[in-house]
């Protein structure tokens, strides 16, 4: 996922990574899901759930399940770990004729779950050797390389993942976060909620996701405090309120909310998110970039709408998207009303002037950085005139 200061958006699939990511589904649907597999991105819910659901086609036992972690990574291992047998399961089948535990022999695939490997630490030799492994590779081998998401280890990562993907045979998956926007997302949140015996309506669905984010794994396990909440009050349905009052809203969040009160004029609703993002020790250049950003986004779509482009324009011309071209619309109007610019000067590049000003007093003043940004906002908000 990345963060542009007015909203956070989802890295779309490549056509190969939707094509590889069908390959996966159309084996674990047929129980045949041999072969070597990257799993990589952000999107750390996807990568766990299939996993385990290769684990599931091949017969999940914990005796044809092995883990490689990097510290214990080395050729031998993984050599030894692809060219082994995979065990028999007799569990339940004590009774069975000999036809039954060959066909369930046959069936019995080995796992092999290689965590943050470093491929790019093995010799020329052993990567020559390895990709003969991989040509040879037989039904009853799954391998899979799993990196997390660590920003620290990124370079490092890409190091060993470069090398994979280039081998013959390997599947190369970049799970990335579904967009805030995605109807798949939405659809997801809706299912959880309801599996919890929990009613919400659209509107707070969208309202969940902006707040909490589009980490599969937060939206989560803040449907499980909510969905705990809602029972313990015995509430017919949660709306807004009742996640403002239980879920921790995230980073991205509390950035687009000062944005966002900003935007509106609405200084209350800046200010609660600032004082939240002082106290988790927000850098106050992230704090500034998000507004900065967002009076720019604001600045540019008044400029297309004085040339009398619609919002579908604006947005093929900007790559800002539709429904936030649509958002920064309304907000124009307010920018409007609010009457920042005296002189007949338009609004929103009084606005930029603001913004420029305090860029200058941040990198030079030394007053304490978040009461410039408190003013700052004070004077984005038209509270009153300069």
């Amino acid at each position: 996922m990345a963060y542009n200061g007015t909203g956070y958006y989802s890295k779309k699939k490549t056509a190969a990574e939707s094509e590889n990511l069908g390959v996966i589904k159309a084996r674990i649907k047929e129980k045949k899901p041999s072969g070597i597999y990257i799993f990589r991105g952000e999107e750390e819910y996807m990568k766990r759930f299939y996993y385990s659901e290769l684990c599931k086609a091949a017969i999940d036992s914990d005796s044809n399940i092995t883990v490689i972690n990097s510290e214990d990574f080395s050729y031998e291992k993984l050599a030894d770990a692809m060219t082994a047998a995979p065990a028999v399961d007799y569990s339940g089948s004590f009774f069975d004729d000999g036809s039954a535990l060959s066909d369930k022999k046959r069936e019995a695939i080995r796992v092999i779950k290689l965590q943050e490997a470093p491929v790019y630490k093995l010799t020329e030799k052993e990567k020559n050797s390895f990709e003969n492994l991989c040509r040879k590779i037989g039904s009853d081998v799954c391998v899979i390389f799993y990196y997390t998401n660590n920003p620290k280890k990124e370079a490092e990562y890409s190091k060993s993942i470069k090398i994979l993907s280039k081998t013959e045979g390997i599947l190369d998956v970049e799970f990335c976060r579904e967009a805030p926007s995605s109807p798949q997302l939405k659809r997801w949140v809706k299912k959880h909620f309801e599996a919890g015996k929990c009613v919400i309506d659209a509107q707070s669905v969208d309202y969940f996701i902006e707040t909490v984010g589009n980490d599969m794994c937060t939206l989560l396990s803040e449907i499980e405090k909510l969905c705990a909440y809602a029972a313990y009050k015995k509430l017919p349905a949660v709306y807004n309120e009742d996640i403002d009052f239980i879920c921790i809203k995230n980073t991205e969040a509390r950035l687009d909310e000062v944005a966002k009160g900003v935007a509106e004029g609405d200084y209350s609703r800046a200010m609660k998110a600032l004082v939240r993002l002082e106290a988790d020790k927000m850098p106050e250049t992230y704090i500034f970039g998000a507004i900065s950003n967002k009076i720019s986004e604001l600045y540019s779509v008044d400029y297309y709408k004085r040339r009398g482009m619609g919002a579908a324009e604006i947005s093929a011309k900007t790559g800002i998207r539709d429904f936030a071209v649509k958002n920064d619309l309304k907000y124009l109007s307010s920018i409007y009303d609010r009457g920042i610019s005296e002189d007949g000067e338009n609004p929103c590049k009084k606005l930029v002037h603001i913004v420029a000003e305090y860029d200058i007093k941040l990198k030079t003043s030394p007053v304490n950085k978040y009461l410039l940004i408190e003013n700052m906002i004070f004077l984005l908000c038209g509270r009153y005139k300069k």
